[in-house]
């Protein structure tokens, strides 16, 4: 029986300055409950699918404009996920995602939320994309001294995000048309 390798290209990004480790990950969900100074904030939130807070107490939503996944139809065509976040019930950063993505619908895959110097990067968003999963973005923010920005962006098809010691953050993603070996179904 012949086995095909599976090949795989490596990239490391460094995140200047001090050690960065994920305090937190989220994982989506629908309609989550966010408290309604923040809600009435988002007045574009048809579905909110992550909240949480930085060290900083400084809220993280992650919402979309449509409810693509309770409807048969191909609403999911018109989604755009957002990553906003609020201090003192002031928006101070609303991104959309598709605006950083090579291509579009996506769907919001999970956040990590990162301790480490404030400069850095606070938080790491994962999207993919909604019609095959294959491609993935990631996309960091951090805080400057008076805003949220985003840091980097990465992406790749068929990827997975993998945290080092240190400052070490990997991507890892399938080259060519190889099986995706992160996938949940084949493509």
């Amino acid at each position: 029986m012949t086995r095909l390798p599976i090949a795989l290209f490596l990239i490391t990004l460094a995140i200047p300055a001090h050690s960065q480790s994920v305090r937190d990950i989220v994982k989506p969900a629908h309609d989550v409950v966010v408290p309604s100074a923040i809600r009435a904030s988002l007045s574009q939130a048809a579905d909110v699918e992550a909240f949480t807070r930085l060290p900083n107490r400084d809220a993280v939503v992650v919402y979309d404009t449509v409810r693509w996944y309770d409807s048969e139809t191909t609403a999911f065509m018109d989604n755009r996920p957002h990553v906003a976040i609020l201090s003192d019930g002031t928006v101070k950063l609303d991104l959309d995602a598709l605006s950083l993505a090579p291509a579009g619908p996506a769907i919001f895959r999970g956040l990590a939320i990162l301790q480490g110097h404030e400069r850095n990067a606070v938080a790491a968003f994962a999207f993919s994309w909604a019609g095959d999963n294959s491609g993935t973005l990631f996309v960091f923010v951090g805080r400057g001294p008076s805003e949220y920005k985003v840091t980097e962006t990465l992406y790749g098809l068929q990827a997975q995000l993998r945290f080092g010691p240190k400052t070490e953050l990997e991507l890892w993603s399938a080259k060519g048309h190889e099986p995706c070996v992160w996938c949940p179904k084949p493509l």
